[in-house]
């Protein structure tokens, strides 16, 4: 009954999740949106999002048909089990990333218009910082994936738990099995914990640490327009608030990356239910960080009024959304 309910909630969530990202990605590729210096970063993030969306509805319905009417998993189930968990992990990997080039982005702006630090280089080195750790992150992935297989369960190790389940026959059933040693899947785990969440996350923290000391303690503007204090420390706390949902929708995966790397058995043991609980937790607080953006940002308000309410005005960024949302127009991606 519990698994159910769980099931169907993830259901809920997954749907609500999709269409956020869908109502985001239609904000972020109106005109008025596309002029941010950061643009195309947040359209793939909602684009990946879009498509996580998509996965995790069609994964969410076949977990809730095999509940309700199937006795087992069958094969094809663990088969999509297998494929969601190889897509899932690459879109939220290239969406974590983004956010930690943004976020970088944001940084070097300050660096360049506070300090008269040249940042072209910089940004290429990032550039190739981010990509050297997602292709290593990425042959791991397929790696571990790779040393999983769909095995039949023998019928001494299934006893009589179908047989007893009204309406229930000796259908066969079916488990996915690592067939690495625990040595081996040690190393892949580390490999992907320190890739795909230790160094993203650590980035993420050290630069808004670094945006919201500058914003609250600098004397002087970022940019000299007539914004005020008080925007600035808006636009500090919203990106700060922002930054930490994806940062929360990450802590499960250390959590269970944790346990893996301590006792890669346990790790083996967890089923659909355990990881049916941090998908919960990943979306929403996903769904949050794109609340947290459109309620802190004055240009993304005024496009989505344009958009649904068919105002014939232009909707022109305000100077803070220039010199604290957005960026500035040094900006080169």
């Amino acid at each position: 009954m519990t698994r159910g309910i769980s099931f169907k909630s993830t259901l809920f969530i997954t749907i609500l999740y999709f269409f956020f990202n869908v109502f985001h990605l239609i904000i972020l590729t109106r005109t008025q949106m596309r002029v941010l210096s950061v643009s195309r970063e947040m359209v793939l993030i909602a684009i990946c999002g879009v498509l996580t969306g998509i996965f995790g509805t069609f994964k969410s319905v076949v977990e809730i048909i095999d509940h309700e009417y199937v006795c087992s998993h069958s094969y094809w189930y663990f088969l999509l089990v297998l494929i969601y968990f190889l897509v899932f992990q690459v879109l939220n990997q290239v969406i974590l990333w983004e956010i930690v080039y943004i976020t970088f982005l944001r940084a070097a702006i300050i660096l360049d218009v506070r300090y008269g630090m040249k940042t072209e280089k910089i940004k290429s080195r990032m550039r190739g910082f981010i990509y050297f750790f997602f292709i290593v992150f990425l042959v791991n992935h397929f790696i571990r994936i790779s040393f999983h297989r769909i095995s039949e369960v023998e019928e001494k190790d299934r006893g009589q738990r179908i047989l007893n389940v009204m309406g229930c026959d000796s259908t066969k059933e079916y488990t996915i099995l690592a067939i690495a040693g625990n040595c081996l899947r040690r190393i892949l785990l580390t490999i992907a914990g320190i890739t795909s969440l230790a160094i993203p996350i650590f980035l993420m923290i050290i630069l808004s640490i670094f945006l919201v000391f500058e914003l609250y303690h600098s004397q002087s503007p970022l940019i000299k327009t007539e914004e005020s204090a008080h925007r600035q420390n808006s636009a500090a706390q919203g990106l700060l608030v922002f930054l930490s949902f994806y940062i929360l929708a990450e802590l499960p995966y250390v959590v269970l990356f944790g346990l893996g790397i301590y006792n890669p058995a346990d790790f083996e043991q967890l089923d659909e239910y355990t990881y049916t609980q941090v998908d919960i937790f990943i979306y929403v607080n996903m769904c949050l960080g794109i609340l947290v953006y459109c309620l802190m940002s004055s240009q993304y308000r005024a496009t989505v009024r344009a958009t649904f309410w068919r105002r014939n005005s232009k909707v022109a960024p305000s100077s803070g959304e220039k010199g604290v949302d957005a960026g500035s127009s040094k900006v080169t991606n």
